[in-house]
């Protein structure tokens, strides 16, 4: 994948940071909407924050539901939270891109890795996918939209980690595998 791709991935997320984060407009900050709320809580949970943090997000949907304002304290966290979550998922793509251009195995349909837990497969109509065993399709990639998006912490960790070792000189890549 090009640099035109992760241009248009980057322009699809800042829309959706657009969409997620607060205006200017004091009405619009007291009343996020709910799917803002559940994106964000979504994101919180894959994140593992506290279940106290998840419990007042929660009760924020519920105040926003009964047609009550969000607590100004949350206006900023709330798109600072998702923002950052995108940033990771564009991370990771970057990622498996540089995964399957050091380590990838070329087939008549693409490149594909397949590590102990994750397999990544980039088919050449512009298709990234990762998948798990245990989750299926946990990131689809299809042109420049983002399909599908399960990434957690602990594949944002491991995505991280396993780039870092296929960096060091060649003769070690051979003993690696992706968790």
């Amino acid at each position: 994948m090009d640099d035109w791709y992760q241009i248009k991935i980057a322009k699809q997320i800042e829309a959706y940071g657009r969409l997620s984060t607060q205006r200017s407009n004091p009405s619009d900050l007291q009343n996020p909407t709910l799917v803002q709320l559940r994106d964000w809580y979504r994101i919180a949970r894959a994140m593992e924050v506290p279940e106290s943090t998840l419990e007042t997000i929660k009760t924020i949907g519920q105040r926003v539901a009964e047609g009550k304002p969000m607590p100004r304290k949350y206006w900023e966290l709330m798109p600072h939270q998702v923002q950052s979550y995108w940033q990771q998922v564009i991370t990771v793509i970057q990622q498996a891109e540089q995964i399957l251009e050091k380590v990838g195995q070329h087939s008549a349909t693409g490149i594909t890795f397949e590590g102990c837990t994750y397999r990544i497969d980039c088919i050449y109509d512009e298709t990234l996918q990762v998948l798990t065993q245990q989750r299926g399709i946990i990131l689809a990639v299809e042109g420049s939209r983002i399909h599908r998006c399960h990434l957690s912490k602990v594949d944002f960790q491991q995505f991280t980690c396993f780039n870092q070792q296929i960096s060091q000189p060649v003769s070690r890549v051979s003993l690696l595998e992706l968790v």
